[in-house]
């Protein structure tokens, strides 16, 4: 079983210097997790919430949690930037997962 395409929203948000950008992002809302205390918590799904991933290695890796997907065991993630690259982490690698509520970007809606 893959991501079904046709489950993606489109997202529209204005970068740094002011240009928009738009892309297909995973639709997952509310993002039901626990804050450093244990209690849940949910989310609301933007461009800001970001996803911080720490390998048994201790390597960390952040992207934006619109742009994760998960498929036969691997965690799938782009990260965006002057050298943007699609990155693969196998689940048997990851120590913790954690998620960032921060502020990158403004918001636009059209």
């Amino acid at each position: 079983m893959g991501i079904d395409s046709t489950k993606l929203s489109v997202t529209n948000i204005r970068g740094p210097f002011g240009k928009r950008y738009f892309y297909f992002a995973n639709p997952i809302d509310p993002i039901k997790c626990t804050d450093l205390k244990n209690n849940p918590i949910e989310l609301m799904n933007r461009p800001a919430i970001n996803i911080r991933i720490t390998e048994i290695n201790n390597k960390k890796t952040e992207f934006p949690f619109d742009r994760v997907f998960l498929y036969d065991s691997i965690l799938y993630g782009y990260k965006p930037g002057i050298f943007s690259k699609d990155i693969r982490i196998p689940l048997t690698k990851i120590k913790m997962i954690e998620i960032l509520n921060g502020r990158k970007y403004i918001y636009t809606y059209e």
